[in-house]
């Protein structure tokens, strides 16, 4: 019985809480900000119902002073350049690289050189006919190949020819080292003569997969029982038997620049091996992403190791790893070979073209400016919409673009509203100012244009549409006039579609947004009237339905709710509420729903009076604490399962959660009251310190001096790629980390997460532990979510 109860209680927690996608002291002065204009006697009105004859004073609160502040200092950003085209790389198909003052590439089609001044491979010179494999070289005068019948070595200006069509065996690996050179085939080793005109066997080994050569002219011979040393005198074994090697199944040999660290890589990792002794690396949670290893090279500080499935580079001075993976970075999955030049540059060789990835100092401020000035050019939509999205016709260029309409997209657009508003007030740079403006306009039409349609069905003003379409957008317009849950409009002399069945998403961003420019964007009067106008009109909507929030229908949407009776049935205990109401309505209000909603309108009761001066809404806030225990509906516990259980996990509610905490703390006048939400929020924010969330940061950053993880939350800011292609992220071969379980959608997921710069394009509701995720390169995220971020990690004063 019990573990049916379980089984209903998580069938209605999939469903439940968001539609994805006292008495008063004094305030310390410092840590308020209110608005002489807006506290006048004259703007307080007095409501029947609940009035408790007090008038709180209408400010914003946040803390000035913190524990840890991190500067915006320079830092190393990767980015990546693709050849893929023919006029790039003249055959795509990259096999293996090979260094010789210039970098070298073998295709199927022969031999290419990289050409850094004009960024392309291009056909080497000479050209090699029938070219069919190259070898490592290091201190050497010639590269060396082979061909059906020839070993060759060659520069750009000599070529030399050893014949070996009396062989018999095929050679399958060859390598240089201060112009000795080296070539096997899968049973015996072999020395190309000094007279480059003859060869000689060295020794015989079964099994030979490739050989590498050292200073001292060591010849070391990967196989698939370890490694063996051939040093002239004797012949030594390393395996794993013995302890040498991680495993036998030697894929790769590298030497490194001082030519005695040799990089062995097999199957379950590599080891590095130097003056007798070995270190093992494995592939394994807290070690190396990936296995199966087909290739390795070491340069400087860095070894690169070639994987079946992506790349992994490693700094040996930090430690730092880099793995990889997906069309972000590479252009197939199977990885063929890699390579390092002088500059720095990482080469990543697969079937269908090679990828540069390369490193720039950058600051965060750089960042942020590219990513403004791309939301400038591609997402806007409806003169003020912020598009979360865009599809384009190339996959790795914006070409073409178009945007849609959202469901979320008032919530989106409030966001960035209050991000550009934050931005305002930390620059007071006009541009911040303009941006925030153009979107609220578009915001109020969210609250104006279904108005027009309530008000004749007797319900009001105050009813916020999910989304707006107009007649001059084409056939995101045109693609509304069949469905039944768009409504036309005309008003100002323009045809308007807009959307029912709003979200408690919708209604939580919009107070987030209003309330952020009312108290740092506008400018004037008109300017708060016109926004007390709207998110007045939304909580009194929402207030006079008894918490509801009621379609045209006259009938609660489907997430609208934020009533007693609803939201606020286990707040006795689930025995209680189990007399009386249904299971799945218990459940959701004690496992989440009512935490989550109940935080929200208590935060929108609070903006409500601090926007408008209207002391009904405060004494709502009141009403809805001392009549109807709130306070203790909203207090975070290990039982809130939409955070504390990865099956059930709602990243989305976490995003909702996150604002609504800083509406309701934003807003909140008394110092005990305060801490209680803010122990709430801290208790949180302690489930969601793993993902490294650079914007839960920031909210905790405003309210505690000491309780954001800042420096993770910079760190995430550092990682997340200016690449805001939605490519599919694969990422459930990975090795670095265990399985938990599967998520709410009923997705695999990991127990950690990896660097932003290595899962899809993150959204801050989106699940950062998934294994599989992401879909179409030609989708584009919006910079929305980075703006946000960024703007109140320097709104809060902890990044500088």
């Amino acid at each position: 019985m019990k573990n049916y109860i379980i089984l209903i209680a998580l069938f209605a927690l999939l469903f439940s809480c968001s539609d994805e996608s006292s008495d008063s002291k004094d305030i310390i002065a410092e840590d308020v900000y209110t608005d002489i204009a807006d506290v006048s006697g004259s703007d307080v009105q007095t409501d029947a119902g609940g009035d408790t004859g007090y008038i709180p004073p209408r400010a914003y609160y946040k803390v000035e002073k913190h524990s840890t502040v991190v500067k915006d200092t320079p830092f190393s950003e990767e980015l990546v350049k693709f050849y893929y085209k023919t006029d790039q790389l003249p055959d795509v198909n990259a096999l293996k690289f090979a260094y010789l003052d210039t970098l070298y590439v073998m295709t199927k089609n022969g031999l290419f050189a990289y050409n850094q001044n004009l960024d392309i491979f291009e056909n080497a010179v000479p050209l090699i006919d029938g070219l069919l494999d190259i070898g490592k070289v290091k201190n050497s005068d010639f590269l060396i190949g082979r061909t059906a019948g020839s070993i060759v070595l060659f520069n750009k200006t000599e070529r030399k020819d050893i014949d070996i069509s009396a062989l018999g065996e095929d050679v399958i690996s060859l390598y240089g080292v201060n112009n000795h050179y080296y070539f096997a085939t899968n049973s015996s080793v072999y020395e190309i003569g000094s007279n480059f005109s003859e060869y000689y066997k060295i020794t015989d080994v079964s099994g030979i997969k490739n050989i590498a050569v050292s200073d001292q002219l060591h010849i070391f011979i990967g196989t698939d029982k370890g490694v063996y040393e051939n040093d002239g005198m004797a012949m030594k074994n390393y395996n794993s038997e013995n302890g040498d090697l991680g495993d036998n199944l030697v894929s790769s040999l590298a030497f490194c620049d001082d030519n005695r660290t040799l990089v062995i890589s097999t199957f379950s990792g590599y080891t590095l091996y130097k003056e007798g002794k070995f270190e093992k690396f494995y592939a394994k949670p807290d070690g190396l992403p990936m296995n199966r290893t087909n290739s390795a090279v070491c340069r400087g500080n860095m070894i690169a190791l070639g994987h079946e499935i992506g790349a992994t580079f490693i700094n040996q001075q930090d430690g730092h790893v880099d793995y990889y993976l997906s069309r972000r970075w590479i252009l197939d999955e199977k990885v063929n070979d890699v390579a390092l030049d002088d500059n720095g540059n990482r080469f990543i060789a697969t079937k269908s073209g090679i990828s540069r990835i390369y490193l720039v100092e950058t600051k965060l401020a750089d960042k942020i400016k590219y990513f403004e000035e791309l939301q400038d050019k591609y997402f806007w939509r409806m003169d003020g919409f912020v598009a979360p999205d865009l599809s384009s016709g190339d996959e790795f260029e914006i070409k073409d673009p178009k945007v849609w309409d959202s469901d979320n997209d008032g919530l989106w657009t409030q966001m960035q509203v209050a991000a550009w508003c934050m931005a305002y007030a930390v620059t007071k740079d006009e541009y911040y100012y303009q941006k925030a403006r153009k979107a609220i306009e578009v915001m109020f039409l969210e609250v104006d244009i279904p108005a027009v349609d309530f008000e004749k069905a007797g319900l009001g003003y105050g009813f916020v549409t999910r989304s707006l379409v107009r007649e001059d957008e084409g056939a995101v317009y045109e693609d509304k006039k069949s469905r039944p849950n768009w409504h036309p409009v005309e008003y100002n002399g323009k045809k308007y579609y807009w959307k029912d069945d709003t979200s408690s998403d919708e209604i939580d961003g919009h107070f987030f947004g209003y309330s952020f420019y009312y108290d740092h964007c506008a400018k004037d009067d008109k300017e708060r009237e016109e926004v007390a106008k709207r998110l007045g009109g939304i909580a009194d909507y929402i207030l006079r339905n008894g918490y509801q929030l009621l379609d045209l229908d006259g009938q609660k949407t489907t997430w609208g709710h934020w009533q007693p009776d609803y939201i606020g049935v286990s707040v006795d205990g689930m025995d209680r509420c189990l007399k009386k109401y249904p299971l799945d309505l218990c459940m959701e209000s004690a496992h989440g729903g009512g935490w989550l909603n109940g935080t929200q309108i208590l935060g929108f009761m609070l903006s409500a009076y601090r926007i408008t001066g209207e002391l009904k809404f405060y004494n709502a806030y009141e009403e809805l604490i001392n009549r109807y225990k709130y306070d203790r509906l909203v207090e975070f516990t290990d039982e809130i399962w939409t955070v504390t259980n990865p099956a059930i996990a709602n990243h989305s509610d976490h995003e909702l959660a996150m604002l609504a905490y800083t509406t309701l703390l934003r807003y909140e006048h008394n110092p005990e009251r305060r801490a209680k939400w803010l122990a709430n929020l801290l208790k949180f924010y302690e489930w969601e310190i793993p993902e490294r969330q650079p914007m839960w940061a920031a909210v905790v950053a405003l309210y505690s001096e000491d309780g954001a993880r800042v420096e993770d939350a910079v760190r995430t800011m550092r990682e997340i790629p200016r690449d805001l292609r939605k490519v599919l992220f694969d990422n459930s071969n990975r090795q670095d980390a265990k399985d938990n379980g599967i998520d709410r959608f009923k997705k695999p997921q990991w127990d950690r997460v990896f660097p932003y710069d290595e899962i899809r394009t993150m959204w801050w509701n989106g699940n950062p532990y998934s294994k599989v995720s992401g879909g179409s390169p030609q989708g584009y995220g919006g910079p929305m979510f980075y703006s946000i971020a960024y703007w109140m990690l320097r709104y809060a004063g902890v990044l500088e």
